[in-house]
């Protein structure tokens, strides 16, 4: 209450964040060029990705998947798994994996979960809304009449804002 840090991590220059369903979790990204997992309670990192450009959003699936949008060119949407794997003397050993999640004909700006659609919404570069589901399978297109790249996206009991670079805000709402 007296606006003192609590703590602070190495997710540099983040502008993206995501909350996990049970509110113990978070994830960010951002400038950086950098994501990650923490803990809300320390800002302790669980897991922290490296990408080779700017991390346009983040988004965390029901099971805490991270998922992430990295702006320029044709990136897909990625995600950022936890795996076992075996090293040299056959002990298994944790490991973060980055592997394409969805591929579209361009990269994707940005990314957020929606517990109300039940699926990721994905803004590609240039204008195009993807419904996605946790499985990166692509659900469906959504409306994308207000034109160009999407800068940032709010979801609200199934409504989601998005900011165009044109300088159009769009609502689209669930039926």
């Amino acid at each position: 209450t007296d606006g003192s840090v609590l703590w602070a991590n190495e997710i540099s220059g983040a502008q993206s964040f995501a909350f996990s369903a049970d509110g113990q979790t978070a994830a960010a990204g951002g400038w950086g060029k950098n994501a990650g997992l923490f803990k809300l309670a320390d800002g302790a990192i669980a897991t922290s990705v490296k990408m080779d450009a700017v991390i346009g959003g983040v988004a965390l699936t029901p099971g805490n998947d991270l998922i992430v949008a990295v702006w320029g060119g044709t990136h897909p949407l990625f995600a950022v798994n936890q795996v076992t794997e075996k090293d040299k003397d056959g002990k298994d050993v944790s490991a973060t994996k980055v592997v394409p999640f969805l591929i579209s004909n361009f990269g994707f700006q940005n990314v957020i979960w929606s517990p109300k659609l039940g699926a990721l919404v994905a803004a590609e570069q240039g204008g195009k809304l993807w419904l996605v589901g946790a499985d990166g399978k692509a659900a469906g297109m959504l409306d994308e009449e207000a034109g160009t790249t999407t800068y940032r996206m709010l979801e609200q009991n199934g409504d989601v804002l998005v900011g165009r670079m044109n300088r159009v805000v769009q609502r689209l709402a669930v039926k």
